[in-house]
C-alpha cells in the first residue's frame, strides 16, 4: 500500500500523471494515456489532493481544484484527448458508441464533463477517424 501524506509529494505525483496523460505524444506513451488503471490512479490522487487541501485548512486550493475539474475549460487537455482518439484509429472504428464513451471518459480523467459534451467529443472522434 502506498501512502502519500505530504501535500507537495502528492502535488508532484499529480504533475507527473498530468504530463504522461496530456503532454506526451500518444505514439510515445502507447496505451498509458488511455489506461483505465492510470485513469483510476489519477482520479484517486486528484480526490486525495482535494481532501488534503481541506485537511490542511486550504479551502481555497480545494475549491480551485474542484472548479478546474471541468474538461470543457481545458483546451490543452482536450487537444491531447483528440490526439489519443486519432491515434486509436483501428480500435475506435470497431467500437460501439458506448465503448467510445468509456474510452473518452478514461482519457478525460481526472476531469469531469456532461453527457452532452461527452457525446460531442465522441462525434468529433468519429469525424477525426474518417479523415484519413
Amino acid at each position: 500500500m502506498l501512502i502519500i501524506d505530504d501535500f507537495y509529494l502528492l502535488n508532484a505525483l499529480l504533475e507527473v500523471l498530468w504530463t504522461v496523460k496530456f503532454d506526451v505524444n500518444p505514439q510515445e506513451t502507447g496505451a498509458i494515456g488511455g489506461s483505465p488503471f492510470v485513469a483510476e490512479i489519477y482520479n484517486r490522487t486528484y480526490e486525495e489532493m482535494i481532501l488534503m487541501a481541506r485537511k490542511n485548512l486550504r479551502e481555497d486550493i480545494a475549491q480551485e481544484l474542484e472548479r478546474n475539474r471541468s474538461i470543457e475549460k481545458r483546451s490543452f487537455e482536450l487537444e491531447a484527448v483528440y490526439s489519443h482518439i486519432k491515434h486509436s484509429k483501428s480500435s475506435w472504428k470497431n467500437w460501439t458508441t458506448e465503448q467510445k464513451k468509456q474510452y473518452v471518459q478514461i482519457l478525460f480523467s481526472p476531469y469531469k464533463t456532461t453527457d452532452d459534451f461527452l457525446n460531442s467529443v465522441v462525434e468529433k472522434g468519429d469525424f477525426l477517424n474518417e479523415e484519413n
